[in-house]
């Protein structure tokens, strides 16, 4: 069975918490001095080398931002001291950015979550910030970012993606014997957290038919944490795998750290009590990285 990326749910409200900080503080020098009082020892402690290792990669950009943030509005005030930003992620965990800055190498944290995926989380490695690093809100590409973070048009014949809690009704409507329900054709867009198989597709036979196909099957996570399952089969399986596989490898492994956002599109409710969605006759569009305001949340 294909296994769960360890970055989910929780590291997203986290990172999102952090967002939020950073915002809050960036309304006044009272507000930043709240921030450090009351939020900086408990994020201290959480993003220390004593903490998780992959919170600390997962919200790493945001952190510093918080972190620069604060130092910013309280550069003018003596009354409040701001504790050092958290320590850097383990080097091994972390790719290389060539160039140094004040004697510092700039590093970007590995794609290891959604904000690796998202450009404008990506680190600028041109400039300077807080332990080397700044979050990039720029509008270029830098060195450190991969053509393969390049994201696709969402088809224009395509529907507007359909939150999983609407596939659900429909994937029970279609169980129920609803006709409609079982011809529509609608989209969704996910992180996908498991496939199966781990790379390339897997063959299964129909017992009935003694017929072949080539299947793919994936988990994709919304930025709730909830689950939407799709099955592909045929050549929309093998294209789409073949696209996972050259974009970031296998995603099934024990080892697997990195998620990407796809799109489905033109699939069908797959009747059940769960969100799940299939592409019988092979109509299907999937997207890497889809252009899309639901694929920024991800």
């Amino acid at each position: 069975m294909a296994r769960d990326v360890p970055a989910g749910k929780d590291f997203d409200a986290a990172d999102a918490a952090l967002e939020f900080l950073r915002d809050y503080a960036s309304v006044s020098s009272d507000a930043a001095a709240h921030v450090a009082k009351r939020a900086f020892p408990l994020l201290t402690g959480a993003l220390s080398e004593h903490g998780a290792g992959n919170l600390r990669r997962y919200t790493r950009v945001n952190a510093l931002a918080l972190w620069e943030v604060v130092n910013e509005r309280l550069r003018d005030r003596s009354d409040v001291v701001v504790p050092a930003a958290p320590p850097t992620p383990p080097e091994a965990n972390l790719q290389n950015v060539s160039g140094k800055t004040n004697g510092q190498t700039n590093v970007t944290v590995v794609r290891s979550s959604r904000d690796a995926l998202n450009h404008r989380n990506h680190v600028n490695a041109r400039t300077g910030g807080l332990n080397g690093n700044v979050p990039f809100r720029g509008g270029g590409r830098t060195n450190s970012e991969s053509s393969t973070t390049l994201k696709s048009p969402w088809p224009s014949s395509a529907s507007s993606p359909l939150a999983f809690g609407d596939v659900k009704v429909l994937c029970q409507k279609a169980h129920a014997g609803d006709a409609a329900a079982k011809k529509t054709k609608l989209s969704v867009i996910g992180a996908v957290v498991s496939r199966d198989p781990s790379s390339g597709v897997k063959s299964l036979t129909n017992p009935k038919s003694g017929k072949a196909y080539d299947m793919l099957f994936l988990t994709l996570a919304d930025h709730t944490g909830a689950r939407c399952k799709a099955q592909l089969l045929g050549a929309r399986a093998k294209a789409a795998a073949a696209a996972l596989d050259a974009s970031l490898g296998s995603l099934g492994g024990a080892h697997a750290v990195a998620r990407v956002v796809v799109g489905l599109c033109d699939v069908s409710p797959r009747g059940g009590d769960a969100a799940a969605v299939w592409d019988p006759k092979e109509e299907s569009v999937f997207v890497l990285r889809p252009e899309h305001p639901a694929a920024s949340r991800l």
